[in-house]
């Protein structure tokens, strides 16, 4: 049975449609996530109004551990952000100097 299951991204009028990995804003054409921008926003949809780090995002979305040095995170931030700027005016990922990323609530 195919059970549709669609989340609102906080601080927005984003919509996350967790069945096909698309976000829309309401009644507007979805906008196709990758895979790991999807895992990204739903890891940050999670903790939402909480400050998570590169280490916590390389760790629990990509599996790998904070000693590996890379810009991915910095790189996935940015396709997301923009991605959700095509929907609304107010990206709501917020970047916290020297600690990471929050999702704001």
């Amino acid at each position: 049975m195919y059970l549709q299951k669609v989340l609102t991204v906080p601080s927005s009028s984003v919509q996350l449609d967790c069945n096909l990995k698309t976000i829309s804003s309401a009644g507007g054409k979805g906008v196709r996530l990758r895979r790991k921008e999807y895992d990204l926003l739903m890891y940050l949809i999670e903790n939402k109004g909480r400050i998570v780090t590169r280490s916590q995002l390389l760790n629990n979305v990509w599996g790998l551990n904070d000693l590996v040095k890379t810009n991915t995170v910095d790189v996935y931030i940015g396709s997301l952000r923009k991605k959700l700027r095509m929907l609304t005016m107010k990206c709501p990922i917020e970047t916290i100097h020297c600690f990471g990323y929050m999702l704001i609530d």
